[in-house]
């Protein structure tokens, strides 16, 4: 996980948000300034794991917007203060793998 999270951030420090607070592949919207993003921790796959939206990759997700369900906690919330861009979302998620990190701009 460690090595994970140190490619990830290596990865998000050279991309830059367009204005609507999303990645946007067309580099002639981009502007010189790029957001740096911290791995906060992951959120593991337990029993009854379902989406209750589809998120793309680096998704932002307001705070204590709801994005995953299981049957031990309910609905999961985002719990960054200030919100959180959601990063490796798995498309099929295995009990005991990660289902998404959680990370803050900084």
């Amino acid at each position: 996980v460690a090595r994970a999270v140190a490619v990830i951030s290596s990865f998000l420090s050279l991309q830059v948000l367009n204005e609507a607070g999303s990645f946007d592949a067309d580099e002639s919207k981009h502007s010189n300034k790029p957001i740096v993003m911290r791995c906060e921790f992951a959120e593991r796959v337990s029993c009854g794991f379902e989406w209750l939206n589809q998120f793309p990759e680096f998704s932002f997700v307001p705070e204590y917007m709801p994005v995953f369900r299981d049957k031990d906690r309910g609905d999961v919330k985002c719990p960054i203060k200030g919100g959180a861009y959601i990063v490796m979302p798995s498309s099929s998620p295995v009990i005991g793998e990660e289902a998404l990190f959680w990370a803050s701009a900084k």
